[in-house]
């Protein structure tokens, strides 16, 4: 699948837009939230409510603008959310501070450790969530070892060539491997970048499954294009420092079924977009299943 994306942070704040319009209330019993645990376990930023075991937006409760109250209810000093490293819990955090007048980062909190001990792989981020997550979960979170790196290699490099692109080598690549139900077959989310042209960049994001066998299949993969006439800053190469590329978060159960859902995150130049992605019951394939995207200022 093939997305060629002009402007992100238009993207970005049209769906900002688009839930601003509507008016506040948040219900007695606050629903569970997710956030993303960024800058290594010091920053969370909101990704969803869960409501019935469906991801629903954050900002808008009740159909309503309410990001105010969002904070006032979620980002009380010292409320604890929980850690997750490859879905399951791996310890407390509790929200340190708040800046409700930040002009960039209000709908952010700063927090601490209270309890527990994870590494959070090659981005610095995963999961904090009033979720408990579920102990279908297996926990696996780890880096690719060099045998599936290069399998996962040549992966990358044919999805992109049975698209169309003349690439015989990815610039990065970054692979986590995980486990979403505890079976013996891992899934691996894949992170690459691909520089065709001196002024070009390929991002590619994918989820391969494995079969009884160990190798590798991909399930779910995007590509994007970028130049330096559709990059915000008008240079090509600042996404090779991690601008507009997706990464792995982490996974989470959140309808407890068995199956943990996938969660990523893309920076753009004026925000962050957050994706889900669930395994369909019936094709087994991975699919994209919640995106939203969080306004921040221009950088």
């Amino acid at each position: 699948q093939l997305t060629l994306v002009k402007n992100m942070s238009l993207v970005l704040s049209a769906m900002l837009v688009g839930s601003a319009i509507l008016s506040p209330r948040i219900p007695e019993s606050p629903d569970p939230v997710i956030f993303a645990l960024l800058n290594e376990g010091k920053t969370i930023e909101p990704i969803a409510r869960v409501v019935d075991g469906q991801l629903k937006e954050w900002i808008a409760i009740d159909g309503a603008d309410n990001s105010a109250r969002f904070r006032s209810v979620y980002y009380q000093k010292g409320k604890t959310y929980t850690v997750t490293s490859g879905g399951k819990s791996a310890g407390k955090i509790a929200v340190v501070s708040n800046n409700p007048e930040a002009e960039c980062t209000a709908d952010l909190a700063e927090v601490a450790y209270t309890s527990g001990k994870w590494s959070f792989g090659p981005f610095g981020q995963s999961l904090a969530t009033s979720l408990e997550p579920a102990n279908s979960t297996s926990g696996l979170r780890r880096a690719s070892n060099a045998t599936e790196k290069s399998s996962l290699d040549k992966l990358a490099l044919s999805a992109l060539q049975k698209q169309g692109f003349r690439v015989s080598k990815l610039k990065k690549s970054t692979y986590t491997i995980v486990n979403a139900d505890n079976d013996n077959m891992v899934e691996a989310v894949g992170t690459c970048v691909a520089a065709p042209e001196a002024r070009k960049r390929i991002l590619l994001f994918f989820i391969a499954t494995t079969d009884r066998t160990g190798k590798f299949s991909l399930s779910f993969s995007e590509a994007r294009i970028f130049t330096d006439e559709n990059t915000m800053s008008g240079d090509v190469t600042m996404l090779d420092d991690g601008v507009y590329q997706e990464k792995l978060l982490d996974l989470l159960d959140t309808d407890g079924n068995g199956v943990a859902e996938i969660f990523s995150m893309h920076d753009a130049f004026e925000g962050a977009g957050f994706n889900a992605y669930a395994r369909n019951v019936t094709t087994g394939k991975w699919e994209r299943v919640f995106e939203v995207g969080n306004y921040h200022c221009a950088y």
